[in-house]
């Protein structure tokens, strides 16, 4: 069997956006009658928000996008040219955010909470867990907005990645405006 005939899948920083964001539509979709899918709409978001960030950041030069003890290992190997080239860790989530966005835009505490909920249920203890869902839709739509902020300061080489990636925030900014609707208060129904 030849190598190209072996199942296989690749992606990079720019698909990566695109799945996160595509996880995150559908499960905003299914979020009013099984609100458990505000956990994947929370994975999903923050995949696309690192994804963005790494865009822009690594404008391409993946070492950018490491953490600060791995850019000088690469420092370090670059001026000597002593064994192998060092592979490197990327940064962490709110390194990333620090490099990006050096004052804190507004929507900050909103995308705080997105992964604050993510962060729960990636490391998820089979103990039952519970989560009121009645605030994220308006963190959905503010995290929108820095991702169009990262999505206009991203360099993308793929006019329809690009493309895809806008059509995809407003679906989600959209059905999270309609959640935020029907989660008001008078929305509920009466006990």
């Amino acid at each position: 069997m030849n190598a190209r005939d072996i199942p296989h899948f690749s992606t990079d920083e720019h698909l990566e956006v695109i799945d996160g964001l595509e996880l995150a539509v559908e499960a905003i979709g299914q979020a009013w009658r099984q609100p458990r899918q505000w956990k994947w709409v929370a994975i999903g978001v923050t995949m696309a928000v690192q994804g963005l960030m790494v865009v822009v950041i690594d404008n391409g030069n993946d070492v950018l996008v490491q953490t600060e003890k791995d850019i000088e290992a690469f420092e370090h190997w670059y001026e000597h040219r002593q064994g192998p080239m060092p592979s490197g860790k990327l940064a962490g989530f709110w390194d990333l955010f620090d490099r990006v966005f050096p004052t804190k835009p507004v929507a900050t505490e909103q995308l705080g909470t997105i992964v604050r909920m993510r962060k729960r249920f990636v490391h998820f203890l089979p103990a039952g867990h519970a989560e009121i869902v009645v605030g994220l839709p308006h963190c959905v739509m503010g995290t929108c907005e820095l991702m169009r902020q990262l999505l206009s300061r991203g360099r993308w080489f793929d006019p329809w990645q690009k493309a895809r990636v806008e059509m995809l925030l407003a679906v989600l900014e959209r059905n999270a405006r309609s959640l935020e609707f029907e989660y008001r208060p008078e929305a509920s129904p009466s006990q």
